[in-house]
């Protein structure tokens, strides 16, 4: 078995390599950076983005209801709430550890990718696009943020995965994650194309 440090170590290089990808998928990143989309197709895809990260936000609450009562599973809530604090508020920055597993794959497959490729995407919105500071906010929160919401994840991956069954659980979640994100950003760009018809979902207003 891997050793908890080693492990993680892997873990870290698996999202490096990750990060050579622009986080919401190269054919989108590249058209906003050309200034190739209409405002009709920005319309969609951030719709469809809307809907994506609120189903990602209401998965915390299921891990949440999950967790037992040992001290791991006390960390695991405590961070679900920072990090529920921060998406949602303006105040801002037994055995089983039941949950940790679908959490690493969400905050490490999701939330420790470098925003790098972010900044570039938000500066060619706002020059390109001429969208406001303001329309913009939900970027400009998130950036710098999602890797604070992911490190502390890796230390209690550290704390838990001491079998090499637990340690497979992790990995397995963790590539299932990014790769479903992966897919998920290019539907979204499809859609917003009209290269798909997507699935229809009316959203409250």
């Amino acid at each position: 078995m891997t050793t908890t440090d080693a492990f993680v170590q892997d873990l870290r290089v698996y999202i490096k390599k990750e990060d050579e990808k622009p986080l919401l998928g190269p054919n989108f990143y590249k058209a906003v950076l050309n200034g190739e989309l209409s405002r009709e197709q920005l319309k969609k895809w951030a719709l469809n983005l809307f809907y994506v990260t609120g189903q990602h936000i209401r998965a915390f609450g299921g891990i949440f209801m999950n967790t037992g009562l040992s001290p791991l599973d006390q960390k695991i809530r405590r961070h679900i709430v920072e990090n529920l604090i921060d998406e949602e508020t303006v105040m801002g920055r037994g055995d089983d550890a039941h949950g940790l597993v679908t959490l690493a794959a969400m905050s490490i497959g999701g939330e420790t990718r470098s925003d790098s490729s972010m900044k570039g995407f938000v500066r060619s919105l706002r020059e390109k696009y001429g969208l406001s500071r303001e329309a913009l906010e939900f970027f400009y929160a998130h950036l710098g943020e999602a890797e604070a919401h992911g490190e502390p994840v890796f230390e209690m991956v550290r704390e838990y995965a001491t079998t090499a069954e637990r340690q497979q659980k992790i990995r397995e979640n963790i590539t299932t994650w990014c790769e479903k994100f992966s897919a998920a950003q290019e539907g979204g760009y499809r859609v917003a194309m009209d290269l798909d018809q997507g699935v229809q979902v009316h959203l409250q207003q």
